[in-house]
């Protein structure tokens, strides 16, 4: 108990065995106070350091770890997301429809001739007056594979009627051109199947794809007369239809 509790307190003061025994009962309270106050502190201390009990120990890592924990969250279901979202588009581009491509190329028929020259040599003027002179040449053709064609001769530059002749200064040598070597079928001016009417007048021919060579025939009949001398010429067109 406290020391201002005491009866008759400060009689007690002025006797010095009581004050001895006021002086012992103030550090008996205070004692006694002394205990009453740091009891719980060691009963919390017991508490706190008993083995057998179960300690709560804060840890300020807490809210970071649930955060982490909900950010983890979050890109799982995201990861999740996408790859539902993966699996849809794949899926849906998973059917298939077909179409037809058309490839084609035109072939067009083609055909082309060369030139050529028709030489009946070198013939001395009293002998072509008697005697008939021959000669042959051949063109070159390349027409398109299963193309047909036909080669017509026109009648020259220097033509009379229908004789073709050779010319120099004026003066004029006759000729004719023939589709073959026996000189029966004459070169026509026909300029296809149709329009050649005589048997071999023109020629008519298929193409293969490669150049094909053309025989063409000629003849100079004898003049009766020697000619004058010099060179005799004469341009004989060429036609290839096709």
């Amino acid at each position: 108990m406290l020391i201002q509790n005491l009866p008759n307190f400060d009689s007690l003061v002025n006797d010095d065995g009581l004050r001895v025994r006021a002086q012992l009962a103030m550090k008996t309270n205070s004692l006694e106070d002394t205990e009453e106050v740091c009891r719980p502190t060691r009963k919390a201390a017991r508490r706190f350091f008993d083995p057998y009990r179960r300690i709560r120990i804060r840890d300020d890592r807490g809210p970071l770890l649930k955060r982490r924990m909900r950010q983890a969250a979050r890109m799982g279901a995201l990861a999740l997301f996408v790859a539902v979202a993966s699996g849809y588009h794949t899926s849906a581009q998973a059917g298939t429809s077909t179409a037809n491509l058309t490839v084609q190329i035109t072939i067009t028929a083609s055909c082309t001739i060369n030139a050529a020259t028709l030489n009946f040599g070198s013939v001395a003027g009293t002998t072509l007056a008697t005697t008939l002179q021959s000669g042959s040449t051949t063109v070159s053709v390349t027409c398109t594979n299963g193309s047909p064609y036909s080669i017509a001769m026109d009648n020259g530059a220097n033509v009379s009627g229908s004789q073709r002749r050779m010319t120099n200064a004026g003066n004029f040598i006759n000729y004719d051109l023939y589709t073959d070597s026996a000189h029966t079928n004459p070169w026509t001016t026909a300029t296809s199947s149709t329009t050649c009417t005589t048997t071999n007048g023109c020629f008519l021919g298929t193409g293969n794809g490669s150049a094909q060579t053309i025989n063409i025939y000629g003849t100079v009949p004898a003049t009766g007369t020697a000619p004058n001398t010099g060179t005799y010429t004469d341009t004989v067109v060429m036609t290839i239809t096709y």
